[in-house]
């Protein structure tokens, strides 16, 4: 693979932070080569991962290096202080927060930090303190945040939200204020909430208030599919329509679509879910195959023979279900095959539809095939197959 340059292994990094290609031992040593000497930025970002580990110690020895190279960066000792806090260290977690707060008396941070403690004991000192922040910064985000906050609480909310949106447009980066418009936008405009809510999962997947940005997601997905479906799904009746449905990029509505087909299956379906077998979601293409299997047969001979052959290894993969619903017995020269393959989702497949396809000499394919494969995965596949097909024998032997 080309060498990538470091800013490009941070930009990554940063982007994709919390999936488990960014948390990997491969990710840290990316990132430990990519650093930078006297760079705080790429120490913070190594530190970032150790926080996702909730590795406290190495977090915060690598937040120590980049707070001195950075004494002006607030996140930096933010997070310092948070790593301490998790070890144990309440007053030196503190003291890093202060000494930043002593040497920066007039930041913006350091005010909104000074507003929200004095929420809790003085309301009115808390409101003149933030009312003298924004005088001064006018245009900070964290300032503009509490303010609307407080507007809310004063139940001006044209108000607040007018506060919010521009502390959100100040600070694209900043998850809250996603969240807060995500909220506000819940119920009159379901679809920019969910942008809303996938912006805050990019920034930070950690994001949420009462449930996980991840959860309103899902469930903001499910109901913008099931209503496009109820508008558009069950009145789709010709082929282009269909193709629309199922080229969607909402996997709600797709899925809806692939059950409409399934219970009432007619010629214009079998395009465009076959192009599902190259869809980048998983749970598609398992969907798609599981109806197509359902609706194929002799017919399919040609286009089946095209399939197993296919450069995209997971349509090759897939096929291995509808050779056994098309050829049968005959299927099982070409599973065999597919276990010699050096593609993990093609043996994992071929695997899968020998146990499910009830072929004489399934069990003892399998049983071959651990013997030989490699990928602990797989070999743990194989086993989870074998222990079912047993338990189906010994019910058909005991009936």
């Amino acid at each position: 693979a080309q060498e990538q340059p470091p800013d490009f292994l941070m930009a990554f990094h940063h982007v994709f932070r919390g999936g488990p290609e960014s948390t990997s031992e491969e990710a840290e040593l990316a990132l430990l080569e990519a650093a930078v000497p006297g760079d705080a930025a790429s120490r913070e970002a190594l530190a970032d991962l150790y926080l996702w580990r909730q590795d406290f110690r190495r977090a915060a020895d690598v937040l120590r290096e980049a707070a001195a190279l950075d004494p002006q960066d607030f996140s930096i000792h933010a997070n310092l202080s948070q790593s301490l806090l998790a070890l144990g260290e309440p007053e030196r977690a503190g003291a890093v927060l202060q000494d930043w707060y002593e040497a920066h008396p007039r930041a913006a941070q350091t005010i909104a930090d000074r507003v929200q403690a004095e929420l809790g004991r003085d309301p009115a000192k808390a409101r003149r303190t933030l009312e003298e922040g924004l005088r001064e910064h006018p245009d900070d985000p964290s300032l503009l945040g509490l303010h609307a906050s407080l507007l809310e609480a004063d139940g001006l909310t044209a108000e607040a939200e007018a506060e919010i949106r521009r502390a959100a447009a100040l600070s694209d980066d900043n998850p809250a204020f996603h969240l807060s418009l995500a909220a506000l936008e819940a119920e009159r405009n379901p679809a920019e909430a969910r942008e809303h809510y996938l912006s805050a999962y990019f920034i930070d997947p950690r994001a949420g208030v009462d449930a996980p940005a991840s959860t309103r997601i899902k469930e903001l997905t499910y109901l913008l599919g099931a209503e496009r479906f109820e508008a558009e799904g069950k009145a789709c009746a010709e082929a282009g329509c269909y193709r629309r449905l199922v080229a969607d990029p909402n996997p709600v509505l797709v899925t809806l679509a692939l059950r409409l087909a399934d219970l009432n299956w007619r010629e214009f379906h079998f395009e465009p879910i076959l192009r599902l077998l190259s869809h980048d979601d998983p749970d598609l293409r398992i969907k798609a195959v599981s109806v197509l299997r359902r609706h194929v047969g002799e017919e399919f001979r040609p286009r089946l023979r095209e399939l197993i052959a296919s450069e995209d290894l997971n349509v090759r993969g897939l096929s291995a279900f509808l050779a056994v619903r098309v050829l049968g017995a005959e299927a099982m020269p070409v599973l065999e095959s597919f276990l010699d393959s050096p593609a993990q989702c093609v043996r994992r497949d071929a695997l899968r539809a020998l146990g499910s396809s009830g072929l004489d000499g399934s069990f003892e394919a399998i049983v071959a095939h651990l013997e030989k494969e490699r990928h602990p995965a797989l070999q743990a596949e194989a086993r989870r197959l074998l222990a079912q097909l047993a338990k189906r024998q010994r019910a058909t032997a005991g009936g």
